[in-house]
């Protein structure tokens, strides 16, 4: 048959549901390919191997060989998947029997993710040697409570199983059963190209196995994984010390901070030609030991800490005068043309709970200066004169109550002053105040006798 013809063949194939290809002749399972030499009145008889029934065998060439039962037969082979399942127990205990070693796909262990969950980076397998030395191959064996689909037997000692899944896993009680025995088993997912076509599995290919017993193999590890593993153990090696490293400088910082008190401090800010600006924090600080001022400095807190002046006790009026005068000296040094230098800020005295970055805030400290075009222009403020709280007096209740009925009666009296005046008609122009309805806004009506003739 021609590379085409067979192509076609087994697409013409797929196209219908699959059917049994396995029968009992004299008492042993063969595939009905076996008699596909021998002429139809040739053939021995064959049996269904699940009912015993008698059946037909089916091997022309427009479909793949196989079975067929008697029309009035009932069985539950002609069900799909279990065709499918039967098929490929045969097919497993056919390719087993050529051989006493099996090797199957093992997968690698993987690598932990962020759930914890354990794959494999780029899902690596390698060839494992899962079970050897069996002298027989049963189908449907008991072992048990429990029957296995495929038996790999030593004697009569069971080594091996092979579990068929189409659509219903192997129950956990029996996979637990079989690994406390120490059975080598495997679980398969087939389908109909697990035994026929060219894709069709052989012994001396690798099983592709959905579950096995891993308590008989060690875990493996691909090269990818175990680089990351490393490339992981070393990153948490440098994190951990940056961390460490991290935490000791920000604990010697908190301790160097506290043994200062903060007596003044201000901020000033710096506006040059390139139209930046920089804000400056300076403080007045006085270094503590044991209950005792050992010196007072100036300080330029930014990238990084800068004594500008100091001052040794005893820390007087004077002494702070001294180092607010370094700040005006250091300030003249920094002036060149063209950079104001915004000093608005006065020093504030003993600030609560100091921090640089509270000077950053443009909400709380704005800045004084905006871009105009190409130069700065200083910022104008009109100053909103505050609100005087309303004052409330003391009313009470009688008092609220007296109002409150006042002025229902005003306004009951203003309803009725109204209707007891005199206007026209506006129908018949006659001045009455005998109205069946008013208009108060353009003081119009109309009289109870024009009312009437309308009726």
């Amino acid at each position: 048959m021609e590379i085409w013809q067979r192509d076609k063949l087994s697409e013409h194939h797929s196209q219908k549901q699959p059917t049994l290809q396995w029968v009992i002749v004299e008492g042993v399972n063969c595939h009905v390919s076996d008699y596909a030499h021998l002429a139809p009145k040739a053939r021995p008889e064959a049996f269904c191997p699940v009912c015993s029934q008698s059946v037909i065998m089916r091997l022309g060439t427009k479909r793949a060989h196989h079975v067929a039962h008697l029309p009035e037969a009932i069985c539950a082979a002609t069900q799909p998947e279990t065709v499918i399942h039967i098929n490929s127990k045969f097919h497993i205990q056919k390719e087993l029997s050529k051989s006493n070693k099996l090797h199957l796909w093992q997968p690698c262990a993987g690598w932990p993710d962020k759930d914890n969950k354990r794959s494999c980076i780029k899902e690596n397998e390698q060839s494992l040697l899962f079970a050897q030395k069996w002298d027989r191959v049963e189908v449907e064996w008991s072992l048990g409570l429990y029957r296995l689909d495929v038996a790999m037997l030593l004697g009569d000692q069971v080594i091996g199983a092979v579990e068929v899944l189409v659509t219903h896993e192997t129950e956990d009680v029996k996979k637990e059963y079989l690994t406390n025995r120490g059975v080598q088993w495997v679980e398969v997912r087939v389908d109909e190209g697990f035994y026929s076509g060219e894709m069709a599995w052989e012994h001396s290919t690798p099983l592709k196995v959905e579950d096995f017993n891993h308590a008989l193999v060690s875990p493996w590890h691909c090269d990818d994984c175990l680089a990351a593993s490393k490339n992981f153990k070393l990153c948490q090696e440098y994190l951990t010390k940056e961390q460490e490293k991290y935490l000791a400088d920000k604990t010697r910082r908190r301790a160097y901070a506290r043994s200062f008190d903060v007596l003044y401090a201000r901020y000033v800010d710096f506006h040059y030609p390139s139209l930046k600006r920089f804000r400056s924090v300076y403080v007045i600080q006085a270094k503590k030991q044991d209950k005792r001022t050992l010196y007072a400095e100036l300080q330029h807190i930014g990238i990084e800490r800068q004594q500008i002046a100091i001052e040794h006790p005893p820390i007087t009026e004077e002494s702070i005068s001294r180092l607010r005068q370094a700040l005006k000296d250091e300030l003249d040094k920094r002036k060149k043309p063209g950079v104001i230098i915004n000093r608005s800020c006065n020093w504030i005295k003993n600030p609560e709970r100091f921090h640089p970055k509270k000077f950053l805030d443009e909400n709380q400290y704005p800045y004084d200066y905006q871009i105009n075009g190409n130069q700065w222009e200083k910022i104008v403020r009109v100053q909103q004169p505050k609100a005087r709280p309303k004052r409330h007096r003391f009313r009470s209740k009688a008092l609220i109550d007296l109002e409150n009925e006042m002025t229902h009666s005003s306004n009951r009296e203003n309803s009725f002053s109204f209707l007891s005046r005199e206007y026209p008609c506006r129908e018949c122009g006659e001045i009455t105040s005998d109205w069946v309805s008013s208009n108060g806004k353009t003081k119009t009506c109309l009289c109870r006798k024009c009312s009437r003739k309308r009726k």
